[in-house]
C-alpha cells in the first residue's frame, strides 16, 4: 500500500525532486495543499520587568487537532508541533 501525506499546515507544501528542481504546482502529486491546521496552545506569561521594559514568555501546553495515528499515513506538521508532541510523550 502507498504512503499517504496529510499535510497539517496553513499552507502548501512542495518537495523537491532528486536533481534540486522545484516541483511546480502544476505537478499535484508533488504538491500537498494544506487539509486542516495542529497547533499547540500558547499562554503568555508576564516574566517582569528590566529597565523599564515589560518581559514576557510564552508557555506551551496541549497539542490540538492532531488526528491519531494511522496505517501507512505520514502527517506533515510544524517543528513546533513535533517538539510539543515529544515533550508529552515524556511525560
Amino acid at each position: 500500500m502507498a504512503t499517504t501525506f496529510v499535510n497539517l499546515t496553513p499552507h502548501a507544501i512542495r518537495v523537491r525532486v532528486d536533481d534540486d528542481t522545484t516541483v511546480t504546482e502544476l505537478e499535484s502529486d508533488r504538491v500537498f495543499p494544506s487539509q486542516g491546521t495542529v497547533r499547540v496552545s500558547q499562554n503568555v506569561v508576564d516574566a517582569g520587568r528590566l529597565d523599564g521594559i515589560d518581559l514576557f514568555t510564552i508557555e506551551y501546553g496541549e497539542v490540538e487537532g492532531l488526528p491519531p495515528p494511522q496505517n501507512d499515513t505520514v502527517y506533515i506538521v510544524s517543528g513546533l508541533v513535533v517538539a510539543a508532541t515529544d515533550i508529552q510523550k515524556a511525560h
